[in-house]
């Protein structure tokens, strides 16, 4: 146990046995654990059982469990925002900048206010954070980190107004404006922590917090959620078994059963398996239906929509941004989980932050951190 931190450290190599009951506890069919981003907490209470964290940037190996891992790696900011740097999130603002270069002309409307100009800004303000974290000199640091937080939350407004219009149109423009929003989100409180605002931190990511999930759900709910039909169709079984569509509304609904969703569906899987195959597509987003109208591939897929030699690609991945929207969410909400322990707790971020495993663990590339009231910690004793 750290000397200074209430949490016992160790990796989920070196203790496999708790490796294992959190995999349990995530993966049974009727789960008692969800993962917010690097925070393991019970379902029913919210207790924190664990929180993981990744030692590196990269991605976790193949060594760690998939059950553990399902889906971190999409919202592109790691298991826990505690292990990035403003680097790691310029660079994750620089993809989300291509992605949406790469978003169909329907949505030209959005994209022409989602401009060059307001990348920019947002990068600037990354930069001004990086700049205040490099600084020695104190003054110049807390110059530069209120500049950068100054920045942030101009583009953070700009981002909400677009991302509320490009939902309302159902257009495939909401993804890269909500994770754009989302890099802002995890910079700002990373500036507010680099110059020791740690409680205005966690508030203002709680407050983002409660404005993202609510339109994450919307946008799962528009995309994914008006047509299940068409996403559980047998073309699409191996794209997107049962398993990952229970996995996604799960993320909004952590005490869903696999029952439960199946529940859910039942009517729409009847309606789409009687309707003819050019009314499948009706409960779509009209530019997804579009996206499947134009190419010699897309026309394909509207002739033999439920033929089993062709895959609905362009499902698949929208389905996948919109896990990558839910994953986003979680991993802010883990994130304030955390300010929020190290708040109560009274430590520094820095301590906090500085954490490290055992020696004999140094090789592992996910640290393993077990606060002292947890189910987890009779397991270490």
């Amino acid at each position: 146990m750290d000397a200074l931190v209430p949490i016992t450290t160790t990796t989920l190599g070196l203790r496999p046995e708790v490796a294992a009951r959190v995999v349990a506890g995530l993966s049974s069919p009727n789960p008692i654990f969800e993962r917010l981003g690097g925070v393991v907490r019970r379902i029913d209470n919210k207790r924190v059982v664990a929180w993981l964290r990744p030692m590196t940037e990269a991605a976790p190996s193949s060594g760690v469990p998939a059950a553990i891992l399902a889906g971190a790696a999409a919202s592109g900011l790691a298991l826990s925002i505690t292990g990035l740097g403003f680097q790691a999130l310029s660079r994750r603002l620089a993809t989300v900048e291509e992605q949406l270069g790469r978003i169909e002309a329907a949505v030209a409307e959005v994209n022409r206010k989602l401009d060059s100009a307001l990348f920019a800004k947002l990068k600037a303000a990354l930069q001004q954070a990086q700049d205040a974290q490099k600084s020695e000199i104190s003054d110049n640091r807390q110059r530069s980190a209120h500049d950068a937080i100054g920045g942030l939350l101009e583009g953070q407004q700009q981002l909400k107004d677009l991302l509320a219009q490009a939902v309302g149109l159902r257009r495939l423009a909401a993804f890269p404006v909500f994770n754009s929003l989302l890099v802002a989100c995890a910079a700002e409180t990373c500036c507010r922590l680099e110059v020791g605002e740690i409680g205005l931190a966690k508030d203002r990511l709680g407050e983002c917090c409660a404005e993202l999930r609510p339109r994450a759900q919307q946008m799962v709910e528009a995309f994914i959620g008006s047509a299940p039909g068409v996403y559980l169709q047998p073309a699409m079984a191996k794209a997107v078994p049962l398993a990952r569509y229970v996995a996604l509304k799960r993320r909004f609904d952590p005490g869903l059963t696999d029952a439960a969703c199946l529940e859910q569906v039942r009517v729409d899987l009847w309606q789409t398996a009687v309707q003819k195959p050019s009314a499948r597509l009706s409960g779509l987003p009209e530019e997804i239906v579009a996206s499947a109208h134009s190419g010699p591939l897309r026309t394909k897929m509207v002739r033999r929509f439920l033929g089993e030699s062709y895959l609905p690609h362009v499902l698949c991945e929208v389905f996948g941004q919109a896990e990558q929207v839910a994953e986003g969410v979680c991993a802010a909400e883990g994130f304030h989980a955390e300010l929020d322990f190290v708040s109560r707790a009274g430590l520094s971020y820095a301590s906090w932050k500085a954490l490290r495993p055992p020696p004999e663990a140094a090789a592992d590339d996910v640290l393993l951190l077990v606060p002292q009231e947890s189910e987890l910690a009779a397991l270490l004793n």
